[in-house]
């Protein structure tokens, strides 16, 4: 018995791509670890590895997920989070769709979605203004072309050294009326250099020139013209072609050594052949420059071919130079740039191009996935969040926090390292440094002790997973919804406590319990200083006893 032939339009529409779901993205490898490491198949997963599926709630009724065939709606009965990810592929030869809950990494991006953060490169400095987002053309790098644009003072004679700008694109565009095909050739070197033309890079500094000369004369500051292009900016990157070889064993680092074979040497003596062309371009424009200053001849084109011998040279000379040759053999094979050292031997040469690689990966290793990781698009953090009720608000929102451990001195490690507490903000563990001075009175409250937490930074790491700079703030409390709200606030809400004649003490100021018809509503004031964010105090206004408590109108009708 022979089986039932598929359609072309069937065979198409199952071999096509809407009908698959994206390969799955592995989790990184464990660390070689003397300790026993505690693993879980169930535990939440660093970052997510496959697509989550949703579906709208009329077709959840009826089962369909949009897959071949449909999912029994006994398995979504008790939820109130109906995603799903598969564990398999779409279609199995036993016709069985293996599926689990997606609910744990779509809830987490839900919660905040709602509280936007700035996914920041990990700099240094502590101060806000350093903090930047990793969508900045200086840091959302991918390629070896985008870094530099002009050939550094301290680059090798090797391929590094090339020119921003190749002979092909200055061609085209300062002969624009010549067709894609058009080649023009002189017969003689004498020729070549008399019909050469004046490249940009020197348009701009004989501009340069004779804007610095007309402004000495006239007695104004001599200031760079605004039309000009600055000093190129450094530009770092997050993604290379070659592994980073600090994070690679012994026995790893022999199999990439075996993987380099006869084709990759000739490849490598090619790349240099590149730099001496590139390095003789260079040395060429720099003496015609200095010919036309001392109104001389100009020297002739030098030749692009390179001998053999040439190329041995180099790499004699290069083995002598172990940061030239370093920066040439990272070039070539794009490799992450090294971390630094603080200690060690002095004698040793850093690469000179040591500082592709954003500061936080020369650490850890380049990322696995994009440094934000889908979980931000914000390109800043200078804005303020509008409330219906208590209108502009900081850009940083107040979030609850669940304390989920606390380290007591029989913890000796965390205690050294100043982790003391650990908390659950927003579907993320995060771990902050407490002194026995801000040691709270907890009250009792259903699922353990909770606060108010303030997210100053997160990033993401080279593992994918998500670090997140957290303060604990003592002055807040969550109400009865845990909504994050002032103290104060809370306590006036309390029906338990009696305002009749009671001066209340906060933060060092004396505050008179509102009279009855009054509720409390922020009076939000800027600061004068540059850069100062927004301050709030409590104020009084009317509203209508009648109402729900957050409902309340800010004056009577």
């Amino acid at each position: 018995m022979t089986s039932a032939r598929l359609s072309p339009a069937a065979n198409l529409l199952r071999n096509s791509k809407l009908f698959a779901l994206p390969p799955a993205v592995p989790l990184p490898p464990t660390r070689p670890s003397s300790e026993p490491v505690h693993a879980s198949d169930t535990a939440t997963t660093i970052h997510p590895t496959k697509a989550a599926i949703y579906t709208d709630t009329k077709s959840l009724l009826s089962g369909d997920w949009g897959l071949k065939r449909p999912l029994p709606t006994k398995a979504f009965a008790k939820t109130t989070t109906p995603v799903i990810r598969l564990r398999s592929d779409v279609d199995t030869q036993e016709h069985i769709a293996d599926f689990d809950s997606a609910a744990d990494h779509v809830m987490t991006l839900y919660k905040w979605e709602t509280h936007p953060l700035l996914m920041s490169n990990g700099g240094s400095s502590k101060s806000s203004a350093a903090k930047k987002s990793v969508f900045r053309p200086e840091y959302d790098n991918t390629t070896p072309t985008t870094v530099r644009a002009a050939p550094a003072a301290r680059a090798p004679e090797g391929a590094l050294a090339f020119q921003g700008w190749d002979d092909s694109a200055r061609q085209r565009f300062l002969n624009p009326v010549a067709g894609p095909y058009d080649t023009v050739e002189a017969t003689t070197p004498e020729a070549k250099a008399d019909s050469r033309q004046t490249s940009i890079e020197e348009m701009l500094e004989q501009y340069r020139k004779d804007f610095a000369t007309e402004a000495e004369a006239s007695g104004r500051i001599t200031s760079q013209p605004s039309g000009l292009p600055r000093s190129v900016e450094k530009r770092e990157r997050w993604r290379y072609q070659g592994p980073w070889l600090a994070a690679m064993t012994n026995g790893d680092f022999e199999i990439f050594l075996n993987q380099l074979d006869a084709g990759k040497t000739a490849a490598f003596r090619e790349h240099l052949k590149r730099g001496i062309v590139a390095r003789r371009k260079k040395q060429h424009s720099e003496a015609v420059e200095e010919a036309r200053a001392n109104a001389v001849e100009p020297p002739a084109m030098p030749s692009e071919e390179v001998s053999e011998d040439e190329v041995t040279a180099l790499l004699r000379e290069l083995r002598t130079k172990t940061d030239l040759f370093s920066s040439e053999i990272s070039s070539f094979l794009d490799l992450p740039s090294p971390p630094r050292l603080t200690t060690g031997d002095a004698s040793w040469k850093r690469p000179v191009d040591e500082d592709t690689s954003i500061s936080l990966y020369q650490k850890e290793g380049p990322p696995r996935l994009h440094p934000s990781a889908g979980f931000s698009y914000l390109r800043s953090d200078r804005f303020a969040r509008m409330s219906p009720h208590n209108g502009p608000q900081d850009a940083k929102s107040r979030v609850p926090a669940r304390q989920l451990k606390e380290v007591t001195g029989e913890d000796k490690r965390n205690m050294e390292s100043g982790q003391t507490h650990f908390w659950g903000v927003g579907g993320f563990s995060v771990s902050t440094r407490y002194s026995s001075t801000n040691v709270q009175a907890w009250r009792t409250t259903n699922g353990g002790p909770k606060t108010v937490a303030i997210v100053d930074e997160a990033l993401v790491s080279s593992n994918g997973s998500i670090d997140m700079q957290t303060r604990i703030l003592n002055y807040s409390r969550l109400d009865q919804n845990n909504v994050p709200a002032l103290q104060r606030d809370t306590e006036d809400r309390d029906p338990q406590r009696n305002h009749s004649d009671e001066l209340r003490r906060n933060n060092g100021r004396v505050y008179k319990p509102p009279p009855s018809g009054y509720m409390r509503t922020p009076d939000l004031s800027v600061g004068g200083a540059a850069g100062a964010g927004i301050t709030s105090d409590l104020g009084y206004a009317p509203s209508d006893n009648n109402a729900p408590l957050g409902r309340r109108p800010l004056s009577r009708t």
